[in-house]
């Protein structure tokens, strides 16, 4: 194969390779697709000084230890910004150098349970994180990110409420956040199971297959009706977390698929009452929000 020194961008999807010398046959790319192949490394990928975009999606290789030494060669461009690699398998991504270009970044569904502990450091400069349906406990290794917009963590394992609301609390920039079928957000809402996108073996066009690393947003009228029905303790849990949120995530515009808002949170009624009760509820945290 010779050398395409002129191509700016290549999506070789679904096609089985095994084995591509992307740095030596196409030195100039500017956004290269690979998903759903077999590449276990990518040799030259790391010299690729042009690359802004690179996807390579679910890598079907036959061994765990193939699959996590792909997790690890697809984290070796620095210049990257744009960066997709959902369902590689991998405990733990093992990052060993600063990708301080990367703004957004895509690993869903890929079996990590936990981030490394300078991850915020090492990626100080994120916009968009996509971590769905993980088994991540801790949000902790996301401190340090200094602008980040949008964080999905929907389909994980926090439970912790305020250890991870203190983070989130840090995050000042942040707009838009998803942590459905959390523990921590258990019955808050109407069950997703039926379009949550479960089916990530399914064959999807490239077109749409974003949205299988996300869950559909909700419905604020279905949302309304079925608060209604929901029973007071869950209520009570609910409210208690979108209030902490208001008061330590300024910016939130969106929580959970649905528009963040805040005038719901702060209406007087029984839920408000039982958390005043309880000392939840303060008059100087009120008074703030009340001003806002």
């Amino acid at each position: 194969m010779a050398k395409c020194k002129m191509l700016r961008s290549l999506r070789l999807c679904r096609n089985g390779m095994t084995d591509f010398d992307v740095g030596g046959y196409c030195p100039a790319l500017e956004s290269l697709y690979v998903d759903g192949n077999s590449l276990a490394h990518l040799p030259g990928i790391e010299h690729l000084r042009h690359l802004r975009t690179f996807s390579a999606r679910e890598q079907v290789l036959a061994s765990r230890p193939a699959a996590e030494a792909c997790s690890r060669s697809l984290l070796k461009n620095l210049d990257v910004r744009n960066l997709y690699i959902s369902v590689n398998p991998t405990r733990c991504l093992q990052i060993s150098q600063h990708l301080l270009n990367l703004q957004r970044l895509e690993i869903s569904s890929m079996g990590l349970e936990e981030l490394p502990d300078d991850f915020g450091q090492l990626t100080p400069n994120i916009r968009s994180i996509n971590l769905n349906f993980n088994s991540l406990k801790d949000l902790r290794p996301l401190l340090n990110i200094k602008r980040l917009d949008e964080l999905l963590v929907a389909g994980n394992k926090l439970a912790r409420l305020r250890t991870n609301l203190a983070v989130l609390g840090k995050l000042t920039t942040l707009s838009k956040l998803d942590l459905r079928e959390n523990p921590l957000t258990l019955r808050f809402y109407p069950p997703t199971s039926e379009n949550r996108v479960m089916s990530l073996r399914r064959k999807q066009s490239d077109q749409n297959s974003a949205d299988r690393f996300v869950l559909p947003d909700g419905d604020p009228d279905e949302d309304r009706d079925y608060l209604q029905r929901l029973d007071f303790e869950t209520r009570l849990r609910r409210r208690v977390q979108e209030i902490m949120l208001s008061t330590q995530c300024r910016n939130l515009r969106e929580l959970d698929g649905l528009p963040f808002d805040k005038a719901r949170i702060l209406v007087k009624d029984d839920i408000w009452d039982r958390l005043s009760y309880l000392g939840v509820i303060r008059k100087a945290e009120t008074s703030e929000q009340h001003e806002e």
